[in-house]
């Protein structure tokens, strides 16, 4: 019999101990990053090679994986719940007050928004428990400083705030193992946010840039395949 203690969703696996003199490392499985609760999906089956830099960085969950540039290698800083999130505000807050044909769910949110001062309220983003450099999928998440004057764009602040703060946690931790940011450019959904720019910038204190096309996650995908297929050479050709 199951203890009522025991996660519903245990981990079954091995660790590894690697030689002090190993410098770079290979394996197989689900990977790169961790594939438990609802990151399942977001690994796949296959062989990794990565760079043995410092030990630290594994075990506050920061892979280090080759980048598609020869020569480079990449990390990730991991937050289960930034447009997950937004999503959880839009259907829960926001369903009977987005109005019919408004095209921009951030502008809507963002009308008259003061992105120069602090909200009165501090949300802890964990709503689907929190990733690097916790990785404790059993935190929760929380909103402290509500009253009754607490407005819908309040709480659509507190979110932008959080996640940003997340960032922050993460890019000190990371710090420790000699990468520092002096900038950070932005794709995907929040991209098209101005008011979560700035927050990000505020908290960061580091320019944030958009990339023209936001969704440059589909495009460097199509740029890997054309490279791939032999349409292109390398990648700066694909680029160009």
């Amino acid at each position: 019999k199951v203890s009522e203690k025991a996660p519903w969703l245990p981990r079954f696996g091995i660790r590894a101990v690697l030689p002090e003199n190993f410098e770079e490392v290979s394996y197989f499985g689900f990977g790169p990053v961790g594939s438990y609760e609802d990151m399942r999906l977001n690994s796949y089956l296959s062989r990794f090679d990565g760079q043995v830099k410092d030990p630290g960085m594994g075990q506050n969950g920061y892979p280090c994986v080759p980048f598609a540039a020869e020569g480079q290698y990449a990390t990730y800083l991991l937050n289960y719940t930034c447009g997950g999130l937004m999503k959880w505000f839009k259907t829960t807050f926001c369903r009977d007050l987005y109005p019919e044909g408004e095209t921009s769910f951030y502008a809507w949110c963002e009308k008259d928004i003061d992105t120069a001062h602090a909200s009165d309220l501090l949300l802890l983003p964990y709503f689907r428990g929190a990733a690097t450099p916790y990785n404790d999928i059993y935190a929760r998440g929380a909103m402290i400083g509500l009253t009754c004057d607490t407005t819908t764009q309040d709480v659509y602040r507190a979110i932008l705030e959080a996640t940003s703060y997340e960032m922050r946690v993460n890019l000190e931790a990371m710090e420790a193992f000699g990468m520092k940011l002096d900038e950070l450019i932005v794709t995907g959904g929040c991209a098209k946010s101005d008011a979560w720019l700035q927050i990000k910038a505020n908290i960061l204190g580091i320019p944030v840039r958009r990339v023209s096309n936001v969704e440059a996650g589909c495009c460097g995908t199509a740029m890997l395949g054309a490279v791939a297929a032999g349409a292109f050479p390398d990648l700066d050709a694909a680029a160009k």
